[in-house]
């Protein structure tokens, strides 16, 4: 996904064969045509072009580190997409779960809720002014979670 959303269009052969490098994987083993081909439909969804699409968003960025103290624990993750559009961020974290569907998303995401929240959190001590809104985007099924009592965070 990072590598389809970078903003450097690239030819899908040579996407794959730097995948397979930098994984350091056997080809014949690993099913990397289906992941290339899974990406593509998800940056190319229109459910999601808003995170995707560069006419959408002000600014992006894949894969985010983040470190800092909530209390006295020390945070530290990397979110996969952060999306700043106007006056909102939008945190994506990618889940591949083969098993997931329209019916069981909410109980496949229940054990991600607090990673997510915790992103959201640092994110919005970075843009103090922005609402911040974060979404589980389940590739296998093409589906986009969200907790409503999370709601959005902002000052």
């Amino acid at each position: 996904m990072q590598l389809l959303s970078g903003g450097t269009k690239t030819e899908p052969a040579v996407l794959q064969r730097r995948v397979i490098a930098e994984l350091n994987l056997d080809e014949k083993e690993h099913p990397v045509t289906e992941w290339r081909a899974e990406a593509e439909s998800i940056v190319q969804h229109p459910a999601f072009h808003e995170w995707f699409d560069e006419a959408c968003y002000d600014r992006a960025f894949n894969e985010v580190p983040l470190y800092y103290y909530s209390g006295e624990c020390l945070v530290h993750g990397v979110i996969d997409r952060l999306v700043v559009n106007g006056d909102r961020c939008m945190v994506i974290d990618y889940k591949t779960h083969r098993s997931a569907t329209a019916d069981n998303l909410a109980a496949i995401a229940a054990p991600y809720r607090e990673q997510l929240r915790l992103y959201m959190e640092g994110v919005q001590r970075l843009w103090p002014d922005k609402t911040v809104r974060g979404y589980l985007l389940f590739t296998a099924c093409a589906r986009a979670h969200e907790w409503p009592e999370l709601g959005s965070l902002s000052d």
